[in-house]
């Protein structure tokens, strides 16, 4: 009976595996590649106990084989990201002082643990705070505590939980609000950094393909695509950076897809899958919160911090330009 559970439990974990190669946009295909780590480690015990188990009949052979091939599969989207591998976006060199820092966060709107998120940025002063999920009372609050430190500030607030806003210590220009799909918004504006020139920022926060939020990936791809068309638009030469909460992991189809349109890096690969959501269960940890550069930029940090009250995990970075395009910095 024992090996009979364990067969069916390696069928059904790579049935999940599997499904998100399939050319579908509902969710219930698409939300477990989310998982891909958790579901290579429980894999990866099946198979050990599976063949530890001895036993074997044509059913046995069928699921140890298609559980092996769901476990190289996963492997295979995971692996670019653990820190064995290597870096798609360099470490900065040197103790360059041209650093942009930003705080990310998806705040939950319900959340009202105000001080928690403003104390956090007032402890790590970074020169640019996003938060999406802000509605209105989210806005006052912050603006309530930060405006002397961040002068310039880029607001979409709303009650809809896809409100968002910049908050910046430096010049924001040419500010832009897309409504992409269903009037959810996308931000972006020129920061004018005294280090490193303008740097065009996009923040983006698309609906998650899930039963209480769209029922299909659909309006989460079509934002992916639009604002890959609006980075394909600016000079080569132009520093990007995109950040928010994708509401999609780095390994996924449509986030790789992403990555080839804009022509972005991916600072994640090789420093380790940092899990961000949910905070409520850790061992379910994927990472919702990204960052992707122009190849202009280096990381110097790249981290989670403390948690708000949220469902997710705040995360800082430290970008700078790379010794390459140093010289052009002012351009």
């Amino acid at each position: 009976m024992a090996i009979n559970i364990l067969d069916t439990l390696c069928l059904v974990l790579a049935a999940c595996s599997l499904l998100p190669m399939l050319p579908f946009r509902h969710w219930a295909y698409r939300v477990p590649g989310y998982l891909a780590l958790q579901l290579s480690v429980l894999l990866g015990a099946l198979l050990i106990v599976r063949l530890i188990g001895g036993q074997f009949v044509l059913l046995s052979m069928l699921a140890i084989i298609l559980a092996s091939s769901a476990l190289l599969f996963n492997l295979s989207r995971i692996l670019p990201y653990l820190r064995i591998s290597k870096k798609q976006v360099p470490d900065l060199q040197g103790n360059t002082q041209e650093i942009l820092s930003m705080i990310s966060c998806n705040v939950y709107q319900e959340n009202q643990n105000y001080p928690l998120l403003t104390r956090l940025v007032q402890e790590f002063k970074p020169d640019i705070f996003i938060a999406v999920e802000t509605n209105r009372q989210w806005g006052n609050e912050l603006e309530k505590a930060l405006k002397e430190d961040y002068p310039d500030h880029f607001t979409a607030y709303r009650d809809d939980t896809y409100g968002m806003v910049v908050f910046s210590r430096h010049k924001l220009e040419q500010e832009e609000k897309y409504y992409i799909y269903n009037e959810t918004p996308t931000l972006s504006c020129a920061v004018s950094h005294p280090g490193l020139g303008k740097i065009r920022l996009f923040v983006i926060h698309p609906k998650p393909p899930s039963p209480t939020e769209a029922t299909t990936a659909l309006p989460k791809d079509i934002e992916f695509l639009e604002v890959s068309k609006e980075i394909g638009k600016t000079d080569p030469r132009e520093k990007v950076i995109v950040v928010g909460d994708l509401n999609d992991v780095a390994w996924s189809r449509a986030t790789r897809q992403f990555i080839r349109d804009s022509g972005l890096m991916d600072p994640l690969k090789g420093r380790g899958i940092i899990a961000t959501f949910p905070t409520y269960a850790p061992i379910l940890g994927f990472p919702l919160d990204q960052l992707f550069v122009s190849s202009h930029f280096g990381i110097g940090v790249m981290k989670k911090l403390r948690g708000i009250g949220s469902d997710h995990f705040p995360m800082y970075y430290e970008v700078g330009l790379t010794s390459d395009h140093r010289s052009g910095r002012g351009s």
